[in-house]
């Protein structure tokens, strides 16, 4: 299955295989008229309604509530883009890119809040523009970061990422700890050192703290940046992730690698064909959703470099399980994090 949530980790192929053959004989068919779907809009007005109440005896966050109507956007956003900016950085040899949102001031005595690290979801065509309408509608004065995982992202010049040779094949990793510390090393050069530059160059000690916010099946990842960091992650978000069943449960290696080369089959390949067209994405899509994803979204999700074949590697990796090969139980009772879960009314599931 190629979806954007890993709650299809423990199904059947099958069904799957029988659809997408399906979808393969209807893709070059017209599109089908769709209705509305607000991306990222409620969602996000309520996520951040409710963490602007979410205290911590440590510490507490402030932000500010995303407006509801399209207007004016802060000096700082304005100069960049509405969507954000691309910007790429390095981790252990692979080029990686973020989109990234200034904070309100540039001034280093003003305190702009956490920085927030917004980890999208994996799956056909899906890269950091998955919060590009989050990044337009944000109108609290916190800096944003949101990382192109490894193997995604492609169309902003990442580099290729082959997870079977990289981690799957290998007891000593894990493919939530490379996620994991892909992003740690941008925190390091984007949180801790520009607190540590401010410090020496300009006399300003700012809190080198930030708020993780993850969608969908990314929570493993989420959670493991909060239990390695627990002095830079100051505050969860997790939306719609996995059920706590999942979480504690890890899928058997041989059911994962089962999926993986169900996934990477040529049977499977030209599932891909169908899916990464915008008709097969948008109808194969209507099962994670009770709207049909708009015009936007599926244009996004199924244009130019997105869509290729070596961004093919990362998504047959999520959805043959990698994520769960372990259990979470123990991180999920130790968090010491405050932590905000969230599933919204649109979600089929």
């Amino acid at each position: 299955m190629i979806a954007t949530r890993q709650h299809h980790a423990r199904r059947s192929t099958t069904l799957d295989v029988v659809l997408l053959l399906l979808l393969l004989l209807l893709a070059a068919g017209s599109p089908a008229s769709v209705s509305s779907f607000q991306f990222n809009t409620s969602p996000s007005r309520a996520i951040w309604t409710s963490a602007a109440r979410t205290k911590s005896s440590a510490s507490t966050v402030t932000v500010t509530t995303p407006r509801t109507t399209t207007t004016t956007r802060s000096t700082a956003s304005t100069s960049t883009s509405l969507y954000g900016i691309v910007k790429p950085y390095e981790h252990h040899g692979y080029k990686l890119s973020y989109r990234y949102r200034p904070g309100q001031s540039a001034d280093p005595a003003v305190n702009n809040g956490p920085p927030l690290i917004l980890i999208h979801p994996i799956g056909i065509g899906l890269s950091s523009w998955f919060w590009k309408q989050f990044i337009n509608y944000w109108d609290g004065t916190n800096e944003l970061l949101a990382p192109d995982l490894l193997g995604c992202g492609l169309e902003n010049g990442n580099d290729e990422w082959n997870p079977a040779a990289e981690v799957m094949l290998r007891p000593d990793k894990s493919t939530t700890l490379a996620y994991t510390e892909a992003i740690e090393t941008l925190l390091q050069q984007r949180i801790v050192a520009k607190a540590e530059y401010d410090f020496v160059y300009y006399g300003q000690q700012h809190e080198q703290k930030c708020v993780v916010v993850s969608q969908g099946g990314l929570a493993p990842v989420a959670l493991e940046l909060a239990a390695r960091n627990p002095d830079l992650v100051s505050h969860l978000v997790l939306i719609s992730p996995p059920t706590w069943a999942e979480m504690i449960n890890p899928l058997p290696s041989t059911d994962r690698a089962k999926k993986y080369r169900a996934y990477t089959s040529p049977m499977s390949y030209m599932t891909y064909d169908a899916l990464e067209r915008p008709f097969g994405f948008r109808t194969y899509m209507q099962r994670y959703f009770k709207r049909r994803p708009d015009d936007q979204f599926v244009s996004f999700a199924t244009e130019g470099a997105r869509v290729t074949k070596l961004a093919r590697a990362a998504v047959a990796s999520y959805n043959s399980g990698a994520l769960f090969d372990r259990s979470y139980e123990h991180d999920l009772r130790m968090i010491e994090q405050p932590t905000l879960i969230l599933c919204g009314t649109s979600d089929a599931q």
